[in-house]
């Protein structure tokens, strides 16, 4: 009797091990493209907050975090774009940036510990957030006295499906590449390089020539 019930729980545990392994196999989904443009949302960052300012945005790892900033603040040594003082350095949080820049921050946890992903933004910037977090912004200063004005941030998030460093609406509206497929010409350069790349023709056609 005992070896009959130990051959039916061999048998079953066998089923029990292939469903599972059926159960795990279908469970890989293939990526979602989501073509629907993302919507902008506009924040002021003031240069005197002595801490990092929440933007009440969640981030998702993955997610392609779009910036653009605009306006001035100052100190008693000058006045500054978000890009800051390039005379200057001020590091913070591993990060050596100019001093006044404008920061971003992408909190996230990863079993107990607290990480953080720390950029400097300046006009513009694209980043691939490495995990879920809250996104916050700060002014590159040591101290907030004295300093003075805000700068307008304006973020979308957006997926990118083939995580080639582009969102999905960019690839299909403006780089006419595949979402799917980070290198979409099979030439070995990823879609985001290439982009790039364009990006840098297109700017040094736009600036005019030195004068004669």
């Amino acid at each position: 009797m005992m070896k009959f019930k130990s051959k039916i729980n061999s048998e079953l545990i066998l089923s029990l091990t292939a469903l599972a392994g059926l159960g795990i196999a279908g469970c890989r989904t293939t990526p979602v493209i989501h073509p629907e443009k993302p919507i902008e949302i506009v924040l002021f960052v003031q240069a005197d907050k002595p801490r990092w300012q929440k933007s009440g945005i969640m981030i998702k790892r993955g997610q392609i975090v779009h910036c653009i900033a605009e306006g001035k603040w100052s100190d008693r040594n000058g006045t500054y774009g978000p890009e800051g003082n390039p005379e200057l350095l001020k590091d913070h949080l591993g990060l050596s940036a100019p001093a006044n820049a404008l920061l971003m921050k992408i909190d996230y946890h990863t079993n107990t510990y607290l990480l953080a992903q720390v950029v400097c933004v300046g006009k513009e910037i694209n980043v691939t957030a490495l995990g879920k977090g809250r996104l916050l912004f700060a002014n590159n200063a040591s101290l907030p006295l004295g300093q003075r004005g805000e700068i307008k941030v304006t973020v979308t998030v957006a997926p990118d499906a083939d995580e080639d460093g582009l969102s999905d609406y960019d690839e299909i509206t403006i780089w006419k590449t595949n979402p799917l497929n980070s290198d979409s010409d099979g030439d070995g350069f990823f879609d985001n390089q290439e982009a790039a790349e364009q990006k840098a023709r297109l700017k040094e056609k736009s600036v005019p020539p030195p004068p004669p």
